[in-house]
């Protein structure tokens, strides 16, 4: 009779028929008022009818009958997350765990209660926790779908969490460092391999993610034009005056600087943070001759005498500072090709191999 009330309250429960499941499970109940089973599965029927707090209830009544059971409490666990109520859910998980240390299935919920409580709160060592442990469950062979949705959406909200602040647009993140997009790069691995791609937030999330890391990665001349224009005026002015071999010299010194300063897009945003940016030493000696020479007056008796001093003067410090330029310049272009081009970190990286 009672395996057989049994059978027909589960068989009524996979069909959706609760009012019959119900009645069923009653019955079980009065037949033997001491099984904790019952109450369990009286408890798993309120949860498919998404009705957290009854299903808390028959399932501390079963935990009261015996204390011991590691699945009780993972329910439990699983009733108390339907209300949201992540801290009372990862105490049930902690305790299945502890009944049972080696069942994976409650380690990866332990660390979807973890998460999520650490999402909510703002703490972080809780949401790193969460993630690794859902992690090794999911290493593990853990197939859980629910599983699966929670850890991609907790790579999802890692993906550029570690990127800093637009000093200036609220909300909004920027890569300044190469190792910010690898980060990114390997929590949308993750997604990709875990999500339904029916899940359109899910989707939609990562497709604009991406489109932050290509915008990242895209190259643009990021350098000073002042210091592009340079050597191809001079380079010009040598070509007229028939010095062929210089001129080409200045041309070409004018592409290498452009190229060299190609930057993707991580390493220009690092001019956003004044306090980490620090124009090229040139640039600054440059600005510090601009600022002397803003102050000083030139005085004449004639408007002809004040306009030709005026010339003589601006020729002379533009020259200097023509050739301030060209002296400077191939260290800005060695300097560029090894920073924005990665050379700087794979000479280190042989240098320490």
């Amino acid at each position: 009779m009672k395996s057989q009330l049994l059978q027909e309250s589960r068989q009524a429960l996979e069909l959706h028929n609760f009012s019959e499941a119900l009645q069923k499970t009653q019955q079980l109940i009065a037949l033997d008022p001491g099984d904790h089973q019952s109450y369990l599965l009286y408890g798993d029927i309120f949860m498919e009818m998404e009705n957290g707090t009854k299903a808390i209830e028959h399932y501390e009544r079963g935990l009261a009958i015996r204390s011991d059971d590691a699945s009780a409490f993972f329910k439990l666990g699983n009733a108390y997350e339907m209300k949201e109520d992540y801290q009372n859910a990862l105490q049930q998980y902690k305790t299945a765990r502890r009944l049972e240390p080696d069942n994976s299935l409650y380690a990866a919920y332990t660390g979807r209660a973890l998460n999520r409580q650490g999402i909510e709160s703002g703490n972080v060592n809780y949401e790193n926790e969460g993630l690794g442990l859902m992690e090794q469950a999911f290493q593990a062979g853990i197939t859980d779908a629910n599983l699966r949705e929670q850890l991609a959406i907790a790579h999802l909200t890692q993906a550029i969490s570690h990127w800093p602040k637009h000093p200036e647009q609220e909300g909004y993140f920027v890569a300044t460092e190469l190792v910010h997009l690898q980060h990114t790069k390997a929590h949308l691995e993750w997604v990709t391999n875990l999500y339904d791609r029916s899940n359109q937030a899910i989707t939609q999330r990562v497709a604009e993610i991406e489109g932050f890391v290509r915008d990242m990665e895209k190259r643009q001349f990021a350098g000073y034009p002042y210091l592009r224009k340079v050597p191809f005026i001079v380079g010009v002015m040598f070509g007229l005056f028939g010095q062929v071999f210089l001129g080409i010299t200045m041309l070409a010194m004018g592409v290498l600087y452009h190229f060299s300063q190609y930057q993707p897009g991580y390493l220009a945003n690092r001019m956003l943070f004044k306090g980490n940016y620090r124009p090229p030493f040139i640039v600054r000696r440059l600005d510090q001759m601009d600022n002397v020479l803003s102050g000083i007056t030139i005085y004449s008796n004639s408007l002809s005498n004040l306009f030709l001093n005026k010339f003589l003067f601006n020729l002379v410090f533009g020259a200097t500072r023509f050739g301030m330029v060209l002296v400077v310049l191939p260290y800005e272009i060695i300097k560029g090709f090894m920073a924005n081009y990665g050379l700087k970190d794979q000479l280190m990286a042989k240098a320490q191999a």
